[in-house]
């Protein structure tokens, strides 16, 4: 039993929620594997939600595009994981 670990991944990071941003055409699958798909469909879009995003989430997925729009942005030290989905 880890108790003292809980909520703690492997690498130390707080463990949280994973969640998708960008166009809903291209992220529709990750919903049914538990992502909470936010569709982002302008440059606009795709930076207010950046901004806004849910503290929890620990992993962020992002479509090309949305990766492009945010640019450095996304390698903030202090934001959430960035994974950029293949096309």
């Amino acid at each position: 039993d880890h108790h003292h670990r809980q909520g703690m991944s492997a690498m130390g990071r707080q463990s949280g929620s994973v969640l998708a941003l960008g166009e809903r055409s291209e992220l529709e699958g990750y919903a049914l594997a538990g992502v909470d798909v936010v569709s982002a469909e302008t440059d606009d879009d795709v930076r207010q939600h950046w901004t806004t995003l849910d503290s929890r989430a620990s992993v962020v997925l992002l479509t090309r595009r949305a990766a492009a729009v945010l640019g450095a942005d996304a390698d903030d030290p202090a934001a959430p994981l960035v994974v950029v989905l293949p096309e």
